[in-house]
């Protein structure tokens, strides 16, 4: 009998043990740790506190923690912006960290509060998590920050990226297709116009965007044809039918390979069925 009594013993101090372990894992941290924690950690804790976060209900994230999240998150937007400078230069980068980037983006877009607007603009070209995030908040507070990427005349290391204008094209796409569009004001309405113009008459050229290849103007003018189709607005309309139709003056937008050409002439073809 010595023997199982020898293996139950064992095996309870191996529980209370191992109980023990994941009841010190899985003890609640403070705001103050969790802040210390996303600012200060290395990066493993920094992961492991985004993926905390993640997991928790958007009520329990204090303004404090808010605001210690939309500082990492502008911290990795400015880190990006300086990767891309340092790449057109042809600089040799050591790997970015993706994952963790995109899980900040999803817990702050999570968080619907209005201070993180900024910090989402700036992570516009991440994807649709971003996006739908943004397009849910009040036009006003968002629409200007969203036509000033969006009509950037610099393009690349001194400017937003291609698709940091591209993302907020679509953004705006999304707001002039919606209801949201009613809660613009006569001059933000305008103002939007204004940039999906600017973005389809070759505008963009002008300036000679540093880094922009011909993908990244046919993917331009896709998003611009598609934000001109949402405003309905005649001269738009009637300028994306021409891009539609011809070449050429695609081509004058800045995209001289035959196969931007035809990318871009499919987003003017697609915007205008939407049209009608």
């Amino acid at each position: 009998m010595r023997k199982p009594l020898l293996t139950i013993a064992v095996a309870l101090v191996s529980f209370v043990m191992c109980d023990g372990s994941v009841l010190a894992q899985t003890a609640i941290p403070s705001e103050e740790q969790l802040v210390s924690r996303l600012t200060k950690g290395p990066q493993r804790e920094r992961n492991a506190t985004v993926a905390y976060l993640e997991r928790l209900p958007p009520g329990q994230v204090s303004p404090t923690l808010l605001r210690a999240l939309c500082d990492e998150l502008d911290r990795l937007n400015s880190e990006r912006g300086r990767r891309r400078a340092l790449s057109l230069r042809g600089a040799k980068l050591d790997d970015f960290e993706a994952d963790y980037y995109l899980a900040l983006v999803r817990v702050v877009a999570k968080l619907g509060d209005p201070a993180a607007i900024p910090s989402l603009v700036g992570s516009v070209d991440s994807g649709m998590t971003a996006i739908y995030a943004l397009v849910r908040f009040e036009p006003s507070q968002l629409v200007p920050l969203l036509v000033t990427v969006a009509g950037a005349g610099d393009i690349g290391a001194n400017g937003p990226s291609a698709g940091e204008v591209t993302g907020a094209l679509r953004t705006l796409a999304l707001i002039m297709g919606s209801e949201q569009r009613t809660r613009l004001s006569t001059q933000l309405d305008a103002r939007v116009r204004a940039v999906a113009w600017m973005r389809l008459t070759g505008v963009q050229t002008v300036h000679a965007p540093q880094g922009a290849t011909d993908a990244d103007v046919a993917g331009i003018v896709m998003e611009a044809c598609g934000l001109a189709a949402a405003t309905r607005d005649p001269d738009l309309v009637h300028r994306v039918e021409r891009l539609a139709d011809n070449r050429a003056e695609v081509a004058a937008l800045g995209a001289s390979q035959e196969r931007a050409i035809d990318l871009a002439q499919m987003g003017c073809r697609s915007a205008v069925a939407r049209i009608r």
